[in-house]
């Protein structure tokens, strides 16, 4: 009965995390996680879960549509934000949000596959994920709309931003391959890669359990137009 009414729970609190909800994504991911593992843990979380619902019914996305006039002739912009918290229980937890002009449009937050060795390693396996995601979404937008669409990348770990842009040395292939990747469509200016402030992070409350700090920033980006550039750090 107890694993019944904890998989009620994380089915229903899923359904709300992968369509208007990304702000519960990973207590959702780690309730799911730990439901046939620690019952008594899982139902506090489970209520937790619940109360910051009821606190926060009224919030959702926002989608805002620009003046046509004032977007002719300009290129559409997804913003992709990525973040990682390094070996919860062994896996790192990386998290991704992406945004179609300032409008939140896809979202995950999930285990790694494999085991990260440092915060850095953790940070760019999140950001290869996080570019694939937006590079999927980019293919589908040209393919409606017929024109280019742009992709910014936004990271808080210097470490991760430098592979990017400038390649680096990695212990595993893994790595390196990845970074490869990143680095080779920022060289063709495919991509545009930016460090943020960890404050100015959105993917942050993705990648572990926060305080509300973090949590009002996200569901604030949900609800209101990220502006372009606005989280880049200078």
């Amino acid at each position: 009965e107890e694993l019944s009414e904890l998989q009620v729970y994380a089915g229903e609190f899923n359904w709300l995390a992968t369509r208007t909800r990304p702000d519960i994504g990973y207590p959702v991911s780690l309730l799911a996680s730990t439901l046939t593992k620690s019952s008594t843990w899982s139902r506090t979380l489970a209520r937790k879960i619940l109360r910051y619902l009821v606190g926060t019914r009224e919030d959702g996305l926002v989608f805002t549509a620009p003046d046509a006039s004032a977007c002719k002739g300009t290129q559409l912009t997804l913003q992709c934000f990525t973040d990682a918290g390094f070996a919860g229980e062994s896996r790192s937890q990386s998290g991704i949000l992406v945004f179609l002009e300032g409008c939140p449009v896809l979202w995950r937050s999930a285990r790694q596959s494999t085991t990260a060795l440092s915060t850095g390693e953790a940070e760019l396996s999140a950001a290869a994920l996080g570019l694939q995601c937006a590079l999927g979404l980019r293919y589908l937008l040209e393919d409606l709309i017929g024109d280019k669409v742009h992709v910014k990348m936004y990271l808080d770990n210097t470490s991760a931003v430098t592979v990017s842009t400038a390649g680096g040395t990695w212990r595993s292939r893994y790595y390196s391959v990845r970074g490869a990747f990143l680095k080779e469509l920022t060289e063709k200016g495919e991509v545009e890669v930016y460090h943020v402030n960890t404050m100015e992070e959105l993917a942050d409350a993705l990648t572990k359990l926060t305080d509300s700090k973090v949590l009002d920033t996200l569901r604030r980006a949900m609800q209101t137009t990220v502006e372009p550039g606005h989280f880049i750090d200078n």
